[in-house]
């Protein structure tokens, strides 16, 4: 067997150390910042890693450096998108911020085999500028993106022009050129510079501040712009790999509102959108392309592939473990069969109620997908105001997603393919379901088949023969800042700290009517973690 690691970091560094030389004085805030984290904490790589690995599992750190394989950042998401793909062949194109160099790339992929085709480097990055902007708008970067997406569907993209000006120039092919005098990457968090501020006409938005039809405004336009370069971007893919079979990957693959603008734009285009697009997923690809090396020729060798149908590849909430979180915790354990579970569960989720959802294994990738979800009537006219501030306290502004059985969506979306990784933002036929449906009409819309998750669809299901649809708003089971709850503490911890109805975990439901005082006033720290 052979440990696979999804970047080159001396690469990497080498493309830190021509920057700050290259950028003179501008560049000591970074090399000041970066080069003793380098040099203390990842050089050399090898040994690092293989240290890291040899404390997390016992295994001997000579053994484990010996089998380390290193491969480029665009190459793993290149991988990892085509061997969780169902094609044979497909063009490849990753769109992130950068790797080692690479910011954008258009593969071939064919067997058990990714070539690459054409590359755009740094610092011509989408990513980058889609992040830039993210920035300025006060959000963080690197994990706000998604802020913006939302956002930009409030606004009117009169920036555009602007933009193209000072900021940005496209090509007819989707290549980018980016104007460093008014993006400064050496400094992420607040890359656009002062100089466009002027051009612009106001600074970077606050985290405090209110939100301005202005702010709104460059948000539109700032996706106006990533779209437009995505659909060219598409386009050259299937010119120069002559395939109507399209892999997505890259931290920008995850903007679902160009993923449904590129399958408008090419109907006949069969996509595949890689669900962990963003870093977490080249490990995925390192290790496929490890399994491939092993297998020998990857052109004559049979054709490996990975299934991700669904994503619950995660930690798994076992039954006793659940049961040691419940004493520890000191709650009521009351253990219900699946017919009642969901029936109980569909009658409060007709009510208004607001439910917890954590069974089996966990989502691999960003979204939660019916493994640790927070489920609630799509019907309520109300119930996204009260999610967004007395569960998830977040901006009003942001929407939330739908699930749907799969064998339904077309009776509720402009929908003609499978979504099970809520990827692609599509518009909204039925007008009776506001607490999915974005400013803009559309929704994220994640599709289930009854085979991924076969309790969760009966509940799908049930709601229907109540309601009337065979949708559920479906989103992630975390509070502000924290990570999707894992364990079935994170999962208790998280119910107990935000105003949710209901808690389902495994087979046992927790309510929020039953609970003492004390557990009503819990904070994080009242019970030590194990």
């Amino acid at each position: 067997s052979q440990i696979a690691f999804f970047e080159k970091p001396y690469l990497r560094f080498e493309r830190m150390l021509k920057t700050w030389l290259k950028s003179g004085i501008r560049s000591w805030p970074s090399l000041r910042d970066n080069l003793p984290l380098w040099i203390n904490h990842r050089l050399p790589p090898n040994k690092i890693i293989s240290q890291k690995i040899s404390e997390a599992t016992g295994w001997d750190p000579l053994l484990v450096r010996k089998k380390l394989m290193f491969y480029a950042h665009h190459q793993s998401h290149a991988a990892s998108a085509f061997f969780a793909s169902p094609f044979s062949e497909a063009g490849i194109l990753i769109m992130d911020g950068v790797g080692e160099w690479s910011t954008t790339t258009i593969w071939k992929g064919e067997n058990n085999q990714i070539k690459p085709l054409l590359e755009m480097k740094f610092p011509d990055s989408l990513g980058l500028f889609y992040s830039a902007f993210t920035g300025y708008l006060g959000f963080r970067i690197l994990s706000g993106e998604y802020k913006l997406m939302g956002l930009a569907a409030y606004g009117k993209p009169r920036f555009v022009d602007l933009l193209k000006k000072h900021i940005i120039h496209i090509d007819p092919n989707g290549g980018i050129r980016l104007n460093t005098r008014y993006l400064n990457f050496l400094h992420p968090a607040q890359a656009v510079t002062k100089a466009f501020s002027e051009v612009l006409g106001f600074g970077p938005k606050s985290p405090e501040q209110e939100l301005l039809n202005e702010h709104k405004d460059l948000a539109a336009s700032v996706q106006t712009i990533l779209e437009e370069v995505i659909i060219k971007l598409v386009d050259t893919t299937k010119k120069v790999t002559g395939s109507q079979n399209l892999c997505l990957a890259g931290g920008v693959a995850l903007n679902c509102r160009a993923n449904g603008r590129v399958l408008n734009e090419f109907p006949d285009l069969n996509l595949f959108v890689q669900p962990a697009s963003s870093d977490s997923g080249g490990s995925l690809g390192a290790a496929c392309l490890a399994q491939i090396s092993q297998a020998g020729d990857g052109k004559n060798s049979a054709p490996y592939r990975i299934s991700m149908d669904s994503c619950y590849f995660g930690p798994e909430l076992l039954d006793e473990d659940i049961k040691k979180a419940l004493d520890k915790f000191g709650l009521k354990k009351l253990r219900l069969e699946d017919h009642d579970l969901i029936n109980t569960v569909q009658e409060f989720l007709s009510k208004d109620q607001i439910v917890a959802w954590a069974r089996g294994r966990m989502e691999f990738g960003p979204r939660a997908l019916g493994a640790r979800s927070i489920l609630a009537n799509p019907c309520s006219e109300t119930i996204k105001d009260k999610i967004n501030s007395h569960i998830k306290q977040r901006e009003g502004f942001r929407p939330f997603a739908p699930i749907v059985c799969e064998e339904d969506a077309s009776k509720y979306f402009d929908l003609n393919c499978k979504s099970p990784h809520m990827l692609l933002a599509v518009k909204v036929m039925n007008r009776f379901l506001p607490a999915i449906t974005h400013i803009d009409d559309t929704a994220r819309v994640q599709t289930l088949r009854q085979t991924d998750n076969p309790l969760l669809h009966k509940l799908l299901k049930l709601f229907e023969k109540k309601v009337g649809f065979s949708v559920l708003l479906n989103t992630s089971f975390n509070l502000r800042g924290e990570p999707i709850a894992a364990s079935a503490q994170d999962c208790i911890k998280s119910f107990l700290m935000c105003r949710l109805d209901a808690l389902v975990l495994g087979n046992y439901l927790i309510l929020r009517s039953e609970l003492s005082e004390s557990m009503l006033n819990y904070q994080s720290n009242d019970i030590e973690a194990d």
